[in-house]
């Protein structure tokens, strides 16, 4: 059932392209490119649709249930999932959740090791302020970069609205990655946008940004 939880990435993206893309959905859009799209689709998930046709709908029966109590222990969450906090021991085990750690034995993992213990070993980083940065920046963006960016924010909402509000959903870490690379993406495209109405000083300020 996990895998039909793609429903939530591709209604993120079907609304932000009808709402954002909506002129070159238009352009694009014929009955011959929709039978295609549709046939495709139903091919790919064609074991998901055999099941549940022989199991009366069990993945949507099982997961159409929905609440609200726990939507601010699911914002925690993908607080702690954009920052890292969250990813710590689920990725890879740490050092205390085995008996014999893997030690540096190049010099680039002893340099990573080095500057992690010289900065106190930090559990998070700075997604949460480069996004906020990002979202500040986002009226220098023109053209398509705006488009780009309200596109990622549209989809990156509606999807996680639909976990928000989902029963056993959205309060996993597993769910809140589905939602990458979408801040990136936002962050990407809005510090290039701001960067170029620097002119030349525009490289070094987006170098000194990424490098922090």
């Amino acid at each position: 059932m996990d895998k039909a939880l793609a429903t939530w990435m591709l209604a993120g993206f079907g609304v932000a392209g009808i709402t954002v893309l909506n002129k070159y959905f238009v352009r694009v859009t014929d009955f011959r490119r929709v039978a295609i799209s549709v046939i495709s689709f139903c091919l790919g998930a064609l074991p998901l649709i055999v099941y549940n046709v022989a199991n009366r709908g069990i993945t949507f029966r099982g997961n159409a249930s929905w609440e609200t109590h726990d939507i601010p222990g699911k914002a925690r969450l993908l607080e702690a999932t954009a920052d890292s906090r969250a990813l710590f021991g689920w990725f890879a085990n740490e050092d205390w959740q085995t008996d014999r750690p893997n030690q540096p034995v190049s010099v680039l993992t002893a340099a990573s090791a080095r500057i992690s213990t010289l900065a106190r070993t930090p559990r998070n980083n700075l997604m949460i302020w480069a996004f906020g940065l990002a979202l500040l920046l986002t009226p220098l963006a023109r053209g398509d970069a705006l488009k780009a960016i309200l596109f990622a924010l549209v989809a990156m909402v509606v999807a996680w609205a639909q976990m928000a509000v989902t029963v056993n959903a959205g309060g996993s870490v597993h769910h809140a990655i589905l939602l990458w690379p979408l801040p990136e993406m936002v962050i990407a495209v809005s510090f290039a946008s701001a960067s170029r109405r620097l002119g030349r000083r525009g490289i070094p300020v987006l170098a000194a940004a990424l490098a922090v």
